[in-house]
């Protein structure tokens, strides 16, 4: 009797041994699995806002510093050819030398200079899951309201008063352009104008389709470059 009942014991143990292995066996991955869903749906913006301000960011803030550090050359010395300065029609030297680029009594690239690691700034907080405040997407979508319009203007002045293209400034226009769109979507179809700002069915078409906006927006700018200077195209 007693040796059964030990076998008994023995047996029980085992089981329990058993369901324990397997339970840590097929908790590991539905653990990492959960973790990877919470991860996922964490609060804070959507990685590609991220990753757009982020490297929109980085690529704006090298083609702002660039030219300013062309600009401080040509004022210490008035030969100096810039980088950009290629030919007739990409002529960064124009383009820097003109009243356009320095519309606020300064180098229009010092904008860029500041404005651009706030950009950076603010992706990388997106990437790291931080969820930062209504208030703040908004004074941030005021910032690049002003970076878009500004650009917009800096476009036809570029292309119909001054008659040259800055690449460097092409950079710059390129990197605003996303960055702009992207924002808008998120912040209009991501309640910080209000749930029933969000639920507009016009917002949320721009919060689906912000990079078909994107892409039209860039093929505008390309037509327009086209047609202002045919003969260097075509």
């Amino acid at each position: 009797m007693l040796g059964m009942n030990r076998r008994a014991v023995n047996a029980t143990d085992e089981a329990d041994l058993d369901e324990y292995e397997a339970d840590v066996v097929d908790d590991d991955p539905a653990d990492v699995y959960e973790d990877d869903e919470i991860y996922d749906e964490a609060p804070g913006a959507p990685r590609s806002l991220g990753l757009i301000l982020t490297i929109g960011g980085i690529l704006g803030f090298i083609g702002a510093f660039v030219l300013t550090i062309e600009r401080i050359e040509m004022l210490l010395d008035s030969s100096y050819l810039p980088t950009c300065s290629i030919d007739s029609v990409l002529q960064c030297s124009t383009v820097m030398t003109s009243s356009q680029a320095s519309v606020f009594g300064f180098p229009n690239p010092l904008i860029g200079v500041f404005a651009f690691p706030l950009v950076i700034l603010t992706g990388v907080l997106v990437l790291a899951r931080v969820a930062l405040p209504s208030w703040y997407w908004l004074w941030f979508l005021v910032g690049t309201t002003y970076g878009l319009l500004f650009v917009g203007w800096l476009i036809p002045q570029s292309l119909y008063e001054i008659r040259a293209l800055c690449p460097y400034c092409m950079v710059v226009w390129a990197c605003v352009i996303p960055i702009f769109w992207r924002t808008l979507a998120y912040t209009l179809a991501g309640g910080h104008f209000g749930e029933r700002v969000a639920g507009n069915a016009l917002v949320r078409v721009i919060g689906r389709w912000w990079w078909v906006l994107t892409l039209v927006t860039y093929a505008v700018v390309l037509t327009l470059v086209l047609t202002a200077f045919p003969y260097y195209f075509f």
